[in-house]
C-alpha cells in the first residue's frame, strides 16, 4: 500500500511541506488541527470558539480525505493548561451527539501549543 498525502486549501502547518493527513490503506491519520478561522485565518481568544473551529477545521482535513467525523477511530486532543474543559466536552457532545457511537478520546495537557492556541488534535480515521 501507497502512503498518500492529503493537502486542504487554507489550511497549512506554518509554512511546512507537511500535510494535513496522510492516507495508506483504509486508515487515515491527521497531523495537528487547531481552531482557527478559515476565512480570517486568525485564531480567536476564546475557548469556545477555538474549539467550534477545531472540531469544523477537523471534519474539513477528514472530507479532503473522503471521510467524516464519524469515521474517527480516536481522538487525541492537547490543551493549554487552564482551558476549561467544559467548552471541550460541551463542542464534543455537539461533534458526537451519538453517546453509543463516539471515537475513543485522550486530552493532555501541553504548555508548548502554537501561539494563540489552547487546543490541538490529531486524530486517527478507519474508512470502509
Amino acid at each position: 500500500m501507497k502512503r498518500t498525502s492529503i493537502y486542504v486549501e487554507g489550511f497549512t502547518h506554518a509554512g511546512q511541506p507537511v500535510p494535513a493527513a496522510t492516507r495508506i490503506g483504509n486508515t487515515v491519520a491527521t497531523g495537528g488541527i487547531w481552531g482557527f478561522d478559515i476565512a480570517t485565518g486568525r485564531t480567536p481568544p476564546e475557548p469556545d470558539r477555538q474549539c467550534q473551529f477545531m472540531f469544523a477545521n477537523l471534519a474539513r482535513v477528514l472530507a479532503a480525505a473522503g471521510l467524516s467525523l464519524d469515521d474517527i477511530l480516536r481522538l487525541r486532543i492537547y490543551v493549554a493548561p487552564d482551558v476549561d474543559k467544559e467548552s471541550l466536552n460541551r463542542r464534543w457532545v455537539d461533534a458526537f451527539p451519538d453517546r453509543n457511537s463516539r471515537p475513543a478520546r485522550h486530552v493532555v495537557v501541553n504548555e508548548h501549543l502554537r501561539e494563540g492556541a489552547l487546543m490541538v488534535c490529531e486524530a486517527l480515521a478507519i474508512c470502509d
